[in-house]
């Protein structure tokens, strides 16, 4: 649950909006109620969640457990993947 709380925070704090209407969203985690379409790229989320917490690392290096923590959120209506 922490792990999973932990990638929602950053994507909160230094997710953004596009810079421009034509940047594209895909590939982003994004959370709602930041504004439209404030979100960050999930590889940026892995790189700067490793930074913050990297006794994690082993963790957020498999793609199915980082995988599994953005689809809970998304379950969870607290994130949303574009």
């Amino acid at each position: 649950i922490a792990r999973r709380y932990l990638l929602l925070d950053i994507a909160a704090r230094l997710g953004a909006a596009p810079a421009t209407p034509a940047e594209k969203l895909t590939g982003c985690l994004l959370v709602p109620g930041y504004g439209p379409f404030h979100g960050i790229k999930l590889d940026r989320l892995v790189a700067e969640a490793i930074r913050v917490a990297p006794a994690l690392k082993g963790d957020l290096d498999q793609s199915h457990i980082m995988l599994a923590d953005i689809r809970w959120l998304c379950e969870q209506e607290l994130a949303m993947t574009s």
